[in-house]
């Protein structure tokens, strides 16, 4: 798998990861589950991707790969300490996503959400439509 820059301090700046159950919803092909595997408890990390999950197996281990989405998590209530979106809430409903979010975490739990800067290059591609 190809190295890229990581989020991974700055998810470190909000939470303590050691010890945790985490829940990461968008993993993708598992580039931050990767970093995330060996700093938390346990990792269940998934995307309704297919193929993403299938190349995430194949290439990382330690990890929970499931198929699914933030809208309707397959999880019992009150079953993790953090819940991150990677780089996937602007992809699904975020209102039913995160009522989702907060029913699987646990009292005193949190929920993380990176997604694209304002200033990135695809924030201004979608401007120049949006202007027309």
């Amino acid at each position: 798998m190809q190295s890229y820059s990581s989020d991974l301090p700055k998810i470190e700046e909000f939470v303590e990861l050691s010890g945790r159950e985490m829940l990461e919803i968008g993993c993708g092909d598992g580039r931050l589950s990767s970093q995330l595997a060996n700093k938390v408890k346990n990792l269940t990390a998934i995307d309704p991707d297919q193929a993403m999950i299938n190349l995430a197996c194949q290439e990382i281990s330690g990890v929970d790969f499931r198929v699914g989405c933030g809208e309707k998590l397959v999880f019992n209530d009150n079953s993790y300490d953090i819940v991150l979106f990677s780089y996937s809430l602007h992809h699904q409903d975020c209102v039913k996503a995160l009522d989702e979010a907060k029913r699987v975490l646990r009292d005193n739990g949190i929920i993380l959400i990176i997604e694209p800067s304002t200033e990135g290059e695809y924030t201004q591609f979608v401007s120049i439509f949006q202007e027309c």
